[in-house]
């Protein structure tokens, strides 16, 4: 029997208006994995990291970190993001 991931991430997505910024990224992260996001400016890897924390509502999917799911801001004491711009409470 498999291990719960650590975080697991199903079909994520956002749209903002009729701009698709997100659709439908899945992955799981299991202890010792490390993933990095990486593209070019305006498609998505800030809004996704957003909406695996909590900060941004998803229009679709659902992150979790150990099978429970995400709420405003509740992961971010578990995630690791770099910036361009300092983060601003």
């Amino acid at each position: 029997m498999s291990e719960t991931p650590l975080l697991r991430v199903t079909d994520l997505s956002k749209a903002f208006g009729g701009v698709q910024a997100v659709n439908r990224v899945s992955f799981d992260l299991n202890k010792g994995d490390l993933l990095g996001i990486i593209g070019p400016n305006g498609s998505g890897k800030t809004t996704t990291v957003n909406l695996i924390t909590g900060f941004v509502k998803a229009s679709g999917g659902r992150s979790s970190l150990k099978d429970r799911r995400s709420r405003a801001g509740r992961l971010i004491k578990s995630c690791v993001s770099a910036s361009q711009e300092p983060f601003r409470w």
